[in-house]
């Protein structure tokens, strides 16, 4: 959850529970975070505008 949280804030640090340590969000994962909402989105548009309903 915490993770969860860091991903709509604008630092990149995550501050581990348990050891204290500082822990950085890799390149990959961003881009997934990214990418992953925009798709779901444009998908839902586009079942929402082309239903032959």
């Amino acid at each position: 959850m915490q993770t969860f949280k860091r991903l709509f804030t604008i630092r990149r640090a995550i501050k581990c529970m348990y050891c204290g340590e500082n822990q950085y969000q890799s390149v990959r994962s961003r881009k997934v975070t990214f990418f992953l909402p925009l798709v779901s989105s444009f998908m839902i548009a586009f079942i929402y505008l082309f239903n032959p309903s």
